[in-house]
């Protein structure tokens, strides 16, 4: 495959198309529940607590100090930037990330003389450049995995400090995600292996990067060793529909993707191979499951964000395998030869810059009713609502409420509740609530029929 005809200025264009579009479509919302509960984290962080003041479930008891009960990494890097801009700002951090990740890329693709631009695949690919839009961990992990790979693979040609470095980087990623050691381990194992690395170096920074997650969680979490329960399990049974969508994300958005562990044939073939199957494993038998909870749409959406992380990997791979590939196409279709990878780079830059209209459209239906929640409700008025996904809608990044979870509430508490507060607002929201928002001008006419509803209970109380 020539691709001696896609320069590097393709993915300092789609890098550049991506930064262009998120300023000019910048985010208005929260459009997953995970990016609420990291982005409000670093909101209380920013205000130099674990709390945001006036904003707290006062049932049922969450057990937890802090916001949220993910690993605090995002929510720690993010804080400096909603210092700068607001809660609005958090998500820059996801933007820097995608950037360092294909920039850190780019150069380790040209250190093993492999051509930079397969980097483009990183921001070209369709859950890079929407998750490095929203304030969650996948690209900051993928930074963090980039990182790690850059040191690890070039720790024998160096001092005994980029050992350490790399050290540093592998532990330090369990304070973004844990999945993230699946992806690092077998890069780790080969360094020691190959004696490519400074054993002790690595070993120690190895130690130190752990000491810092379990210091911050003992910090945060009040316990060293405090690991969230996702609430799903692992079983071959869940391959049935995680399958579609993990497909989806490495067959169709990273085109291929799934069979380049078949086919590749460069440097460290064992690392690079281990380390996908065992990511890809880990999520094939994970029991989320994205399409059945969110729909076809957004659920292939949500699980394509699940490869982000190993998107370094991939662009790896693709550089050894689609010149071989394409070489053969080209010889049957000569015309292939140059067209394809044009065609394919500007694909890339693209989606790197149309993700963002096509996010700032979905947040039309979840911006009305935000916007409709918090000029019917008052920060000093007990909010009763039904789900944690409401949660989305009420966050204390929007503004300080004080929330009552329908789940397990009696009415014998509810009767205490507003005896101690005098009245209750009540905001009941599900999916259905959501689809026929999108049918109506900003969904107002729902929220006001559920607020005269709660001032009826209100009388009755």
């Amino acid at each position: 495959m020539n691709f001696t005809t896609i320069s590097q200025k393709w993915v300092y264009g789609a890098l550049l198309a991506h930064v262009v579009g998120f300023l000019i479509f910048w985010p208005r919302v929260f459009l997953v529940v995970d990016e609420e509960r990291y982005v409000s984290q670093a909101v209380a962080f920013a205000g130099g607590g674990s709390r945001v003041p006036g904003a707290e479930i006062l049932y049922p008891p969450t057990g937890l100090e802090t916001i949220s009960d993910y690993p605090p990494g995002t929510s720690l890097l993010q804080t400096p930037f909603v210092w700068l801009g607001g809660w609005r700002g958090a998500a820059l951090l996801s933007v820097v990330a995608l950037i360092v990740t294909t920039l850190v890329s780019m150069r380790w693709l040209r250190e093993n003389e492999m051509h930079p631009a397969f980097a483009l695949l990183i921001p070209g690919y369709f859950g890079a450049a929407f998750f490095g839009r929203l304030g969650m961990s996948d690209v900051p992990s993928a930074a963090v995995v980039a990182l790690g790979l850059y040191l690890l693979w070039h720790s024998e040609r160096r001092a005994w400090s980029v050992s350490l470095l790399a050290g540093v980087c592998v532990g330090v990623s369990v304070l973004f995600r844990e999945p993230l050691v699946v992806l690092l381990a077998p890069f780790v194992v080969g360094a020691l292996a190959r004696r490519q690395s400074v054993a002790w170096a690595l070993a120690t920074g190895l130690i130190a990067g752990v000491t810092i997650r379990l210091g911050v969680s003992a910090l945060v979490f009040d316990s060293a060793f405090y690991v969230r329960d996702s609430g799903y399990d692992f079983s071959l049974r869940h391959v049935v529909h995680t399958l579609p969508a993990y497909g989806f994300a490495l067959m169709v958005l990273f085109p291929l993707g799934a069979l380049l562990p078949f086919f590749y044939r460069g440097p460290r073939r064992a690392e690079l191979v281990t380390a996908v199957a065992l990511y890809t494993a880990l999520f094939l038998l994970y029991g989320y499951d994205p399409i059945r909870e969110n729909g076809l749409a957004k659920g292939l959406i949500l699980g394509s964000r699940f490869i982000v992380p190993m998107l370094p990997i991939l662009a790896l791979m693709a550089a050894d395998v689609w010149p071989r590939w394409h070489a053969r196409v080209a010889a049957l279709v000569p015309s292939a030869a140059n067209t394809l990878p044009r065609v394919s780079a500007a694909c890339a830059v693209a989606t790197a810059f149309l993700v963002h209209p096509l996010a700032q459209r979905q947040e039309r239906v979840p911006l009305a009713i935000v916007r409709g929640i918090y000029s019917r409700t008052t920060a000093d008025v007990p909010v009763i609502t039904n789900s944690n996904a409401t949660l989305k809608y009420l966050s204390p990044s929007y503004g300080p409420r004080k929330l009552i979870l329908r789940y397990g509430l009696s009415a014998d508490s509810t009767a205490s509740f507003a005896k101690r507060f005098g009245r209750l607002s009540i905001v009941l929201i599900d999916r259905n609530d959501e689809a026929r928002a999108e049918n109506q001008t900003f969904g107002q006419s729902i929220l006001t029929y559920r607020v005269v509803s709660v001032k009826q209970e209100q009388r009755r109380v």
